[in-house]
């Protein structure tokens, strides 16, 4: 993976992952997109760990710096390794792929669908924040599938139509793949 665009991968997280859904003057989260373009660019499954870092260290900061709830925080945060793996596996497949807009964007929901599935439901079975069964809980949380796919779609389409861009208005041969 080019160092600019691990670089830029970096600063996507950086400044989007203080609030999930984002408001009037926050972005929403990017980690779901930062991962699945890492695998798209064929980041190495050794600079993931930096990825991993950084999304601690910022959710250790959001909590404790910028009074975010720590709602979340519970045996299930180690959950969210196999969903971040699993979206930079999706995405890691889809370079093969890169070509064919229907089996990338399959993998896609593929990818976001596990993600969704397993933060999820490692929350509801490890937190003790939930009292209520897993089909009130399974409702509760299925109108939070549309944002959390759309927010990640987002940004994969607006990272990739950026460098596009670069590549187009600066003539270059750059590309990530």
């Amino acid at each position: 993976m080019n160092a600019r665009l691990f670089s830029a991968l970096m600063v996507l997280m950086g400044i989007t992952r203080i609030h999930h859904f984002g408001d009037t003057f926050l972005l929403p989260d990017a980690s779901l997109a930062v991962f699945f373009l890492a695998g798209l660019f064929r980041c190495h499954r050794y600079l993931l760990l930096a990825f991993f870092v950084e999304a601690g260290l910022l959710d250790y900061l959001a909590i404790h710096y910028f009074n975010v709830s720590d709602v979340c925080l519970s045996s299930a945060y180690v959950f969210l390794v196999p969903t971040y793996v699993v979206m930079w596996f999706c995405g890691a497949q889809c370079y093969q792929f890169k070509d064919n807009f229907k089996i990338t964007f399959m993998l896609f929901l593929a990818g976001v669908t596990g993600a969704f599935l397993i933060s999820n439901f490692s929350f509801y079975f490890l937190s003790d924040q939930i009292s209520n069964g897993l089909m009130t809980y399974s409702l509760a949380i299925s109108h939070y599938f549309i944002p959390y796919a759309s927010y990640t779609l987002f940004y994969i389409l607006m990272t990739l139509g950026i460098l596009k861009t670069v590549r187009v208005m600066f003539r270059s041969q750059f590309s990530p793949f």
